[in-house]
């Protein structure tokens, strides 16, 4: 499957994306704005496991990921998707990350435009939302181009470089996206 934007590409991860991955994903800047820890530590062999357990978290409507390509080269971007509420599936959060080299030049938004309609156009969502770490400027930037909006704070929420940090909670909902949409 593929969602095509502006800017790029989305398609599901193949195995022989991992070390692309891994090599982006442990760069220093990525990983300082990633808020999940067990990201900041991984390993080339847990990268290539993720890749692998994709198409099972896919069919068990858990997770629906993607690796982000630049539309004109193919080259890989970075990687995003939707993890699906466990309890009630009319709402996912999404995640993305985009290696250093690709950083404000519109491939998060492109990407961020296409999850949302994605999201509410093809898997029925009613919510999407996602969180950030409070530092990281560009992700805040991203979601309120795109319509996100601040819900909260979670305090502590996450262990950022050894320390309890604190992340933005960001949401929009359908309509919200519909009427955004529309007038464009």
């Amino acid at each position: 499957m593929k969602l095509v934007g502006e800017r790029v590409i989305l398609r599901y991860p193949k195995v022989e994306d991992a070390e692309i991955l891994f090599k982006s994903i442990t760069h220093p800047d990525v990983r300082s704005n990633l808020e999940r820890p067990e990201l900041r530590d991984l390993t080339l062999e847990e990268e290539i496991k993720w890749v692998k357990n994709q198409a099972g978290l896919r069919r068990k409507k858990k997770e629906i990921n993607f690796v982000i390509l630049e539309k004109n080269t193919k080259k890989i971007v970075g990687v995003c998707g939707h993890h699906i509420s466990k309890r009630h599936n009319n709402w996912s959060e999404i995640g993305f990350w985009i290696a250093k080299p690709y950083w404000k030049k519109g491939y998060a938004t492109d990407t961020l435009r296409l999850l949302l309609k994605y999201g509410f156009k093809d898997l029925g969502f009613n919510r999407i939302e996602a969180r950030c770490l409070t530092n990281n400027k560009g992700s805040i930037r991203v979601q309120e181009k795109c319509g996100l909006k601040r819900e909260g704070l979670l305090r502590e929420r996450s262990n950022y470089l050894g320390k309890p940090h604190d992340e933005y909670i960001n949401s929009i909902l359908k309509s919200e996206w519909e009427n955004a949409n529309n007038r464009n």
